[in-house]
């Protein structure tokens, strides 16, 4: 006989009643950030947009890192399309269009347990509106993140240039009906510098047009230089291990120090068309004689010379009255200035 009674479905369990509710979401998909959501001791997460079955289909995710404890961690910001009012009323029509008409990042996103509310965006792939940088056939890296550009060429060389924030990323809402725009930057202050060049040297430049302002480290097996140039000054430390150089190039040169010493091996060389030295005590010479104690010896000999006339001799040169007036006073003032070597 049929049973006419429906069974209990708190103790019988039907399986195609439970299809939707035991399903599980194992696909990875393609989409795109739509925009970032802080939440309260999670962090940030993201909406995420993905395609599936001529649908778009938002889910919420959380980023992937390569590592993340409470001591060693990495974060990273991903780029949202929608910044500023969300509501309907304000998306352009091309809101929903394809993803070269809108300039958030394209992520590869996969279900956490199999639920599709739920996500982790396992990386990025080239969005569609940009070339690719790199050469074909080549080992080679380049990225830009808000504006600095970081690039090891097939070489080697290692540079990261100084761009500064996209100026054509402040809008809330892009266009939509058009393409991403190809970035612009500010070029007053775009354009520093630094990195290796395949050589193994280093160079740091903050150039502009107004003028050079760079430091480069050249390696070289013969012999290394350090070279520092700011406007119309340099200065090039170089040579090999046997003999250094050092040279200067400036317009004006002023030191200032509490001590300060300088020898010479073998010859040193001053020449200027003025020169002035001032000291409160100076002293000039060699191991045999210094020269303002060679002066005073001088003048205190002459002023002690008896000059002999047919008359008789005469006194002293020191006892004239012109002595004491005009050569006493030069002895006091050559004997303050006298210094040892």
């Amino acid at each position: 006989m049929p049973d006419y009674i429906v069974p209990d479905s708190t103790l019988y369990k039907d399986e195609e009643s439970y299809t939707l509710y035991d399903s599980k979401d194992n696909g990875i998909y393609v989409g795109i950030v739509r925009k970032s959501i802080e939440v309260e001791d999670v962090g940030t997460k993201y909406l995420v947009e993905y395609f599936s079955n001529g649908s778009q289909v938002p889910i919420s995710c959380v980023p992937m890192t390569r590592f993340n404890s409470p001591y060693n961690f990495e974060e990273i910001r991903y780029k949202p399309w929608l910044r500023g009012p969300a509501t309907s009323e304000l998306l352009p029509k091309g809101a929903v269009s394809t993803y070269d008409m809108r300039d958030g990042d394209v992520v590869i996103v996969a279900s956490i347990n199999g639920d599709g509310r739920e996500g982790v965006i396992l990386g990025t792939i080239k969005h569609p509106s940009r070339e690719t940088m790199t050469e074909e056939e080549t080992l080679a890296y380049y990225s830009v993140y808000n504006g600095l550009e970081t690039k090891i060429d097939p070489e080697g060389a290692y540079t990261v240039t100084f761009q500064g924030a996209p100026l054509n990323d402040a809008a809330p809402i892009p266009p939509g009906l058009r393409e991403v725009e190809e970035v612009k930057y500010n070029t007053v202050i775009a354009g520093s510098f630094f990195g290796f060049d395949n050589t193994g040297s280093f160079t740091a430049d903050v150039s502009n047009e107004l003028g050079t302002n760079m430091i480069k480290l050249t390696r070289d097996p013969a012999g290394g230089s350090i070279m520092i140039e700011s406007g119309k000054n340099i200065i090039s430390i170089a040579g090999t291990p046997a003999l250094g150089e050092l040279s200067v190039t400036t317009d004006a040169y002023k030191v200032e120090v509490l001590e300060s010493e300088m020898k010479a091996t073998t010859t040193m060389k001053f020449e200027a068309l003025q020169m002035s030295i001032k000291g409160t005590q100076v002293a000039i010479g060699n191991d045999t004689i210094e020269l303002v104690d060679g002066l005073l010896q001088i003048l205190d000999g002459i002023g002690q010379v008896v000059v002999t006339s047919p008359v008789g001799t005469c006194t002293p040169i020191m006892a004239s009255p012109q002595w004491a007036s005009n050569i006493t006073p030069l002895i006091t003032k050559l004997n303050t200035l006298k210094g040892s070597l």
